[in-house]
């Protein structure tokens, strides 16, 4: 019997520890979600630049003549090269969407600090207010 009241009693702490970890805030939510849209520039920034790189690859490639030998082995490299690129975007594509979906998260928590729907568009306003001016300090 005392072992369920154990089990019981770590359950309701649990319960508790895991729904006081976020903050309803819209200004620090705001923050965070700041932070968030200026590493996901970050990072869209950076697959532009790979992208680019993989299209001076191409560029080389079409200047080169496959039937010449040593061509063909230069050719070879480039391909390895664009796709070792190509790896690199695609888990640049995933961190920034793992990004987004913390974004989105944070503006969920809206409806968990809201009264009525005037309420949320309060806290909404407090939050894209308090996300643009992190943007605006901290971003490049």
């Amino acid at each position: 019997m005392t072992n369920n009241k154990n089990i019981f009693y770590f359950l309701i702490a649990s319960i508790f520890i895991l729904t006081s970890c976020g903050t309803d805030d819209p200004e620090k939510n705001g923050i965070k979600a700041g932070k968030i849209v200026c590493e996901s520039e970050e990072i869209r920034e950076e697959i532009e630049d790979l992208e680019d790189d993989i299209s001076d690859i191409q560029e080389d490639i079409y200047d080169l003549d496959w039937d010449d030998d040593d061509d063909r082995l230069e050719i070879a490299e480039l391909r390895k090269e664009e796709f070792e690129i190509g790896k690199k975007i695609q888990k640049l594509y995933i961190k920034n969407m793992k990004l987004n979906m913390k974004y989105e998260k944070l503006k969920l928590r809206s409806y968990s600090a809201i009264e009525d729907e005037d309420d949320r568009a309060d806290w909404l306003e407090d939050f894209e207010d308090a996300k643009d001016d992190y943007i605006d300090d901290n971003c490049d």
